[in-house]
């Protein structure tokens, strides 16, 4: 009878401990992208002056977000509701923008990645697909208030729209 290794339970405990360490690390960095949205009042209104902003029919403005091999710029956007944000990929990469949380991009109301695909696509806050360079993707926020978003192909690049 072949005899058991008092090793075989350190093993077993040392995978157990791993595999809890790794989900306790990608909820944080969930809960993290999600409570980015702490921004001052004069940082909000810094980065919305570096957008792009041309005139759309009926007064309103649509804002533009590149998207780099460094993430969106800018970073956060302040805007009025029912204005039109404008993600442009100017990365030879693709890209992917979506409402917060990864990856079922569910935080703006009425979102959810499962809709991809539907009739209701075009009311929520994700591209559904990956933008090749120079593609763009347009969404009028019409929900007052400050909605994290990231790039689904690369989740790391996270943004803000703060509607007012």
């Amino acid at each position: 009878m072949a005899k058991q290794s008092s090793f075989t339970p350190l093993i077993i405990f040392a995978v157990i401990l791993g595999i809890a360490v790794v989900l306790i690390l990608a909820f944080a960095l969930i809960n993290k992208s999600e409570n980015e949205i702490s921004n001052t009042e004069e940082d909000l209104t810094a980065n919305s002056d570096n957008s792009q902003q041309l005139s759309q029919p009926a007064g309103r403005q649509v804002r533009n977000i590149q998207i780099t091999s460094s993430g969106f710029s800018p970073g956060t956007l302040e805007i009025k509701q029912g204005e039109t944000v404008t993600f442009i990929n100017k990365d030879s990469a693709r890209h992917w923008p979506a409402t917060n949380v990864h990856p079922s991009h569910r935080i703006y109301p009425g979102s959810d990645r499962e809709k991809c695909g539907t009739a209701e696509q075009s009311r929520i806050f994700d591209a559904c697909r990956g933008l090749s360079r120079e593609e763009s993707y347009q969404f009028t926020f019409t929900e007052i208030g400050a909605w994290g978003y990231h790039d689904h192909l690369n989740p790391s690049f996270t943004g803000t729209i703060v509607i007012r």
